[in-house]
């Protein structure tokens, strides 16, 4: 029978404390890798990205991924505290390790890559990783698998993003030099949606400008050209 109880009778030792240090620090540490993809990525080429009119705002990425890496960490504590001898509980861990792993590569495919596509491939595969995870760690700990729900809920946030975000838009109303007076231009596209303005940084001239944004802009990418 799977337990309902979140921590031992016998209390928390000081090696049960490290533990929880030790599993919540890996699934922290996962959120940092992942975010030396998406970081970058929020205020460039994800906010050119059509998305549906119920994504949230980028603020919001880093407290609520934050708050759920913490739970994921007490998950794969309670996972770490149940009997490991057991299989159950091995496939159960196997699979909590490898659905971080697909979230990292999530965050690499979507944010780092800046391909929809395969950000989409892989945000199914994490779900579809993540569903049997819970099923398999309800077997033996109950409380391990609810507290991953908050983040599958989100993962299947994120496939619906991601299926409708399939590519930046394609058509703008202008593309505008302005000179700042020391040599520095700005290129701005504006589209149609008055929410997405992009802007870069050129030196050089206007062919050479033009050439440089449309290029920058196919890669969905600030940049700057000196």
């Amino acid at each position: 029978m799977p337990s309902f109880q979140i921590l031992p009778r016998t209390g928390m030792t000081g090696k049960k404390i490290l533990t929880l240090i030790f599993a919540v620090g890996i699934c922290l540490l996962a959120g940092y890798v992942g975010s030396y993809y998406t970081t970058p990525a929020i205020p460039t080429w994800y906010a050119g990205l059509q998305k549906p009119d119920i994504t949230p705002p980028s603020w919001v990425f880093a407290p609520v991924w934050t708050a759920l890496y913490i739970l994921m960490g007490i998950s794969l504590f309670l996972i770490l505290q149940s009997d490991l001898k057991l299989q159950e509980v091995q496939f159960g861990l196997i699979l909590f390790i490898f659905q971080l792993m697909v979230n990292i590569g999530w965050s690499f495919f979507f944010f780092g890559l800046h391909s929809t596509f395969f950000g989409f491939l892989a945000i199914v595969l994490l779900w579809a990783v993540l569903l049997c995870t819970i099923i398999q760690v309800w077997r033996f700990s109950i409380p391990a698998a609810v507290l991953l729900i908050p983040y599958a809920i989100i993962a299947q946030r994120r496939g619906g993003m991601g299926g409708q975000a399939l590519s930046p838009p394609s058509s703008y109303q202008h593309l505008e030099f302005h000179n700042n007076g020391n040599g520095i231009n700005r290129a701005e596209k504006s589209f149609p949606n008055p929410k997405t303005n992009i802007f870069f940084l050129f030196k050089g001239d206007d062919d050479m400008r033009s050439s440089h944004a449309n290029s920058a802009y196919s890669r969905g990418k600030f940049q700057e050209f000196f």
